[in-house]
This record gives structure tokens, sequence and C-alpha cells, in this order.
């Protein structure tokens, strides 16, 4: 017996190693899109803010008459905007909610070809719009839609200072959207965003930024819940005094009359919005909108709705009670308030891109796993083309979306526990 065939020789250190195994598909899926969204994110993020500048300046001509776009008015949400807003200027607020009334209000003020889809927001709502009415409405539509878009920029930049951050957050495809339609998903968002911002830079949530939430008050169920939970019984009940407040004013500038119109008009407003939604029901991106899309009657929608919406409650409860990562609680929030409102429409999908935001904010993008980079992939792609898919193939992809960015809160929040109590500065991100 040789010396290297003894049983008590030491191994051969010239052996060598079994080969390794092959890396999976999926595994080097992984690795490219680690390699890729670094560098492509930015890109497509600055070729949809081209294209949302495009839009705005092309809707721009078509408002002064310089060009006449195939689609038609195709700024008419803000035509209804408006609208609104001379009828309040010249006291007629109130009968905005008559549909029929509306209507012919609607064609007097813009034309035969202005297009009014029923007023139902709350009289709090026209104190934004009569200021707008000052301007000529050319003027006053580049306002309305490009203001948003500078302010999401700077609350972004305030939350991660780094200079791709807007970019990112402005290029995000459901932005488009807000600006081909001139809706106010951005607006909704700006005030969730600034109601929450002292929060998470360590101080009482924002009372005042939290009442300005009150023109879409079906997108507010949150945020009782999380102020109850937390303590924060000064913002809870200094939210209260600013609504008051608002009622007040309303009341005084545009007669009390509007509150009683209002309030008269809210069992119409609700048979519009959920009981005869019919084939439109492509236009939802809600738990109820989903259940209604899949051909669901409005019972068994509402009552997913409340089903769903009270199991996000309750876990958004649970985590304000803890002494958690500030900008990770609050994702959370942003995150359930698509997953409460039972109308949701497809621009007020745009909320995510808060919730995604704060979510980078917590950790830095480069140091996310890599199956968080491939779903926010895939949730970036799904929104570029979700009322097309939802139209055509009647799947609830904008729910799946928001679903998508609920669950990696709750991810993050369950992973992180042991270390949520950190301080939670902003992180190199994007």
């Amino acid at each position: 017996m040789t010396l290297s065939n003894h049983p008590d020789a030491p191994a051969d250190s010239h052996q060598t190693a079994p080969p390794a195994a092959p890396p999976s598909l999926l595994r080097e899926l992984q690795d490219f899109l680690d390699r890729f969204i670094p560098l492509a994110l930015p890109v497509f993020s600055f070729c949809n803010v081209v294209m949302i500048v495009a839009i705005v300046a092309a809707l721009l001509l078509d408002a002064l008459g310089l060009t006449h776009l195939d689609t038609g008015p195709s700024w008419h949400d803000f035509q209804s905007f408006w609208s609104a807003g001379i009828a309040a200027k010249t006291g007629m607020g109130g009968h905005t909610y008559d549909v029929l009334w509306y209507e012919n209000h609607v064609k007097a003020v813009i034309g035969e070809q202005g297009q009014a889809f029923g007023w139902h927001y709350p009289p709090q709502f026209f104190l934004l719009l009569v200021p707008l009415t000052v301007l000529p409405m050319p003027l006053a539509f580049v306002v309305w839609t490009v203001m948003p878009l500078v302010l999401l920029g700077l609350l972004v930049y305030r939350l991660v200072p780094k200079p791709t951050a807007p970019l990112i957050a402005l290029g995000a495809p459901i932005l488009i959207i807000n600006a081909g339609y001139a809706q106010n998903g951005i607006l909704s968002t700006l005030m969730i965003g600034f109601a929450l911002l002292p929060f998470i830079e360590g101080r009482q949530p924002s009372a005042f930024g939290t009442s300005l939430l009150a023109f879409k008050p079906h997108l507010g169920l949150v945020f009782p819940v999380a102020y109850a939970s937390g303590g924060f019984w000064l913002s809870f009940g200094l939210t209260i005094l600013w609504l008051l407040l608002q009622i007040g004013v309303t009341a005084l500038v545009f007669g009390p009359q509007i509150w009683l119109d209002f309030l008269g008009s809210l069992a119409q407003t609700q048979e519009i919005l959920f009981s005869e939604i019919g084939a439109g029901a492509f236009h939802y991106v809600s738990v109820y909108g989903a259940v209604r899309l899949l051909h669901g009657d409005h019972v068994p929608a509402m009552a997913a709705q409340i089903l769903v919406g009270g199991l996000v409650l309750y876990k958004l409860w649970t985590v304000w009670r803890q002494p958690v990562n500030r900008p990770l609680t609050a994702a959370l929030l942003v995150a359930s308030v698509p997953l409460t409102a039972p109308y949701l429409m497809h621009y007020d999908m745009s909320i995510g891109v808060l919730a995604v935001t704060l979510l980078i904010r917590h950790r830095a993008f480069a140091n996310w796993q890599q199956s968080e980079r491939m779903v926010l992939a895939g949730v970036w792609l799904l929104s570029t083309c979700n009322m097309a898919i939802q139209k055509q193939y009647s799947i609830p992809s904008g729910l799946i979306c928001n679903l998508v960015v609920y669950s990696l809160a709750v991810a993050m929040i369950r992973r992180d526990r042991p270390s949520q109590t950190a301080a939670s500065s902003p992180k190199s991100a994007y």
C-alpha cells in the first residue's frame, strides 16, 4: 500500500473540487435585473417625463384652439373642474350637484363640446377651484397640471435627497394618466404626503395637511385609525377642528345652502358611482372595482371591499401601536389607502408613487433583495398598460399593483422588526 492510498493519509491538496451547478434561469434573470434596473430606471423615467411634457403641451395647444386633437376634448376633466369653479364663483355652486343643471352649465361655459360627468366633490373643493377661474382657462389648465407635478418632485426630494429621486418619481407611468386627463390623483398624493411629512421627520402628523384630503374623504379612512392607534391625539383633534373650519368658511363664502345641496346629493352619488358603473368598471382599481370587473354584483363587491378594508385597517392599527421606523410605518399607511377606498380610479394609483418613495427612504434601493427589485420592475411594467389590460381582458391589474406595493411594505416590516427602532434617516436611494 502506498502512502497516498493509506486511509490515514491527508487529503490531496491538488484534487479539484466538484464542478459547480449551473445557475438557474431565475438566478440569471435576477442577476441581470440587478445590473439592468439601476441603469435603465432613470432612462425610462426621463422618457416618461418627456412624454408628460409633450402631453401637456399638446393639450395646451388644443385648449388655445391652435390644434384639434382627434380624441376630442382630451382635457375634459379640467373643463369639468373649471366649470364647477365658475358656478361657485357666481353663487351657483350648490346647483352643480344637480346632474342635469350641471351638464347644461358645462356646455354653456365650454361650448357644445363640453362634457360633464357629474359633480360629487364636497364644497371644500371649490376653495381650490375658484382662484383658478381668475386666470384664462388655458393658463389655469397649465397651472392645474404642472404645479402638482412640481410640488410632488419637491416632496420626493425632501424625502429622498438624491438628484435622481424626483426624476424617477415623476417618470412613473401612472402620472401620465393624470397629465393626459388633467386629473387630481397627484393632488391627493400631495395631501397625503404633506400630512405625513412632519411625522416622518419625528413630529406630530400635520392636522392641516390631513384635513385637506377632505376633498376626497373616501381616501382618508386610514388616518383616524392610525392616529388613534399611535396616540397622536393632538393631530386627531386638530384635524377635526380644521375640518369644522373648512365647513364654516365654505358656508360663509358660498352660503350654507351649498352643504344642504351636497348632503342631499349623496344618495344619487352612491347610485352613480357604484350601482350604475356597468361597463365602466375597468376604470376602478379597488377591491370593489375588481369584483365588478369580474361581473360581480354590487352587494358581494361591497362585502369584499369591507372585508379586505377591515383586515388592512386592523394591520395598520397593530403596526402604528408599535415603535417602528417612521418612514416604514408611513409607507404602510399610504399603501393602505388604495385598499380601503371602494371608489378608486386609475389616476389615484399615483398614491403608490409616494408609498414606494417611503420604502426607498427606509432602505437604499441598492440594498433591496433581488426578489423585491423584480417585483417593483413588474409593477412598473404592469402600471404602464394597466387601463388597457383591465378594459380588454377584465383582469384587475390595478388592484394587483396596489396589493404588491402593500405586500412589500408588510414584508419589510416583518423582516426588519429587530431594527425598527433605528434612526430613520434617508439613505442613498434610487
